[in-house]
């Protein structure tokens, strides 16, 4: 390449050689130097940028290393076999369960109205009653516990608000229970509201679920499925073709018969609550209907399997367990507006339903066998690791398995090829590979590369 140099004008040449006698100045200007600079950046990104690297291929004859490269492809080809196309079913194609559920209780409950039972009242309660709503989507609440108020609408003391005088109860003040009418009434405030103002006893409420005889209630659940994806024909229910309201479910004999009682829904559960604690504050029930078929066979082999667990938290202090209120209005005798104001606690259970169909599916047996081929590449890295860095030989493998070659500097044109091979033949007898002498040609045909190096050297000089 040419270089172009501003020189001091006393020089000497000879043979060719710029020699200096007094000063030398070699200075570039600014734009040459700058110049240089990005030919010399532009020539090392493109070699940077256009290297390639390619596979050499090692054949070592070496029974350690070949059994650890067959163990773990028989691992892969294993979990490809029994893992992923067996269990897991990688031949099928999969699709999430479409369903949808209906419920219906039914069960007959008697409280005598004394003691503890004196808030229910002496009467008859059947699900008309203790079923709120009468209907919801994918679940029931099924009261067990309550604290009842008969009210009418009218003027009474507000037990919140303590007062002496008039001027302590703020008139038009909205108290949660009713408006504040601006007037001490005794020891209270008056307030417009229902009357009288709804007073629960803890107490009594506490002591224990008021409707025992909801543990024995039945719930029949109805389940209908689908998976229009893969089998739009496909239909399936939980009902059986040739039961009766007689049936009772059984987990081991009858899952078609989905008549359940609340204490078999209570004794599914992961922990062992009892029928008391759970009724008593109220709580939160999941039952799951877990459905996972193989459309490639017959419909009879889809059959439901039922579990069931807690879902609100046991051991909350606050708010712990589950209520809310409801009422019952009427126009009383002489006009009064009255209400029955019933504060409801009991078992919500909510129905889940889960699963998936699977269908052969030749896409996703290829795509499985495909994943599962492409980690047969862990069993070379796994083997390189062996022989690169445990076995006592690794460093005379290192320098067999790499070998540099490097091209001239510039990318536009046909250089001299220089092979920087860095190995030096054994001088006895390898315990692995075998020996080798200087006039033989090795594995890797470093001879050969050795006597190209010889010529480049002789054409050089």
């Amino acid at each position: 390449k040419r270089q172009h140099f501003y020189l001091h004008p006393d020089l000497r040449f000879s043979c060719g050689v710029c020699v200096c006698v007094h000063e030398c100045s070699l200075s570039m200007s600014f734009w040459e130097r700058t110049k240089a600079g990005v030919t010399t950046g532009f020539t090392a990104f493109t070699e940077a940028a256009f290297e390639y690297d390619t596979p050499k291929i090692v054949h070592i004859k070496n029974k350690t290393v070949g059994v650890v490269n067959r163990l773990v492809q028989l691992g892969i080809i294993t979990y490809i076999l029994v893992f992923a196309i067996i269990l897991e079913q990688g031949y099928n194609e999969f699709e999430d369960v479409l369903s949808t559920v209906t419920t219906k209780v039914e069960g007959l409950i008697y409280t005598n109205g004394t003691g503890n039972f004196a808030n229910a009242g002496d009467r008859i309660w059947d699900s008309s009653d203790y079923v709120i709503p009468p209907q919801s989507p994918n679940s029931v609440f099924i009261m067990t516990n309550m604290w009842i108020t008969n009210q009418t609408e009218g003027i009474c003391p507000e037990p919140k608000y303590e007062c002496d005088n008039d001027n302590q109860c703020d008139a038009g003040y909205n108290t949660g229970n009713g408006i504040l009418t601006g007037s001490c009434d005794g020891s209270f405030c008056s307030a417009r509201a229902w009357c009288p103002i709804e007073q629960e006893n803890k107490n009594i409420t506490y002591s224990g679920p008021k409707l025992l005889g909801t543990e024995n209630v039945t719930i029949f659940i109805k389940n209908s499925i689908q998976f229009p994806k893969l089998a739009h024909s496909f239909r399936r229910r939980n009902v059986g073709d040739h039961i009766d309201g007689s049936c009772r479910f059984d987990f081991g004999a009858n899952y078609f018969c989905p008549i359940i009682s609340v204490r078999q829904i209570i004794s599914m559960l992961e922990h062992h609550y009892t029928f008391h604690e759970l009724a008593t504050n109220g709580s939160v029930l999941g039952l799951q209907i877990d459905w996972n078929c193989n459309l490639n066979r017959d419909a009879e082999h889809c059959k439901p399997v039922y579990s069931a667990r807690r879902l609100d938290n046991p051991y909350a202090v606050f708010s712990k367990g589950f209520n809310f209120r409801y009422a019952n209005t009427w126009l009383a005798e002489g006009g009064t507006l009255t209400r029955q104001l019933t504060k409801a606690y009991g078992i919500r259970i909510n129905i889940l339903v889960t699963g998936q169909g699977g269908k052969f599916s030749f896409t996703d047996l290829l795509l499985t066998i495909g994943s599962g081929v492409a980690l047969l590449a862990v069993a070379t890295v796994v083997s390189d690791i062996f022989i690169l860095y445990v076995l006592r030989q690794r460093s005379y493998y290192r320098r067999k398995k790499y070998l540099n070659v490097e091209g001239g500097a510039s990318f536009f044109r046909e250089d001299t090829i220089v092979v920087d091979q860095k190995e030096s033949a054994p001088t006895e007898e390898d315990p692995l590979l075998g020996s080798h002498t200087d006039g033989e040609t090795s594995d890797d045909g470093s001879t050969s590369v050795n006597k190209n190096r010889k010529n480049h050297h002789r054409r050089h000089s």
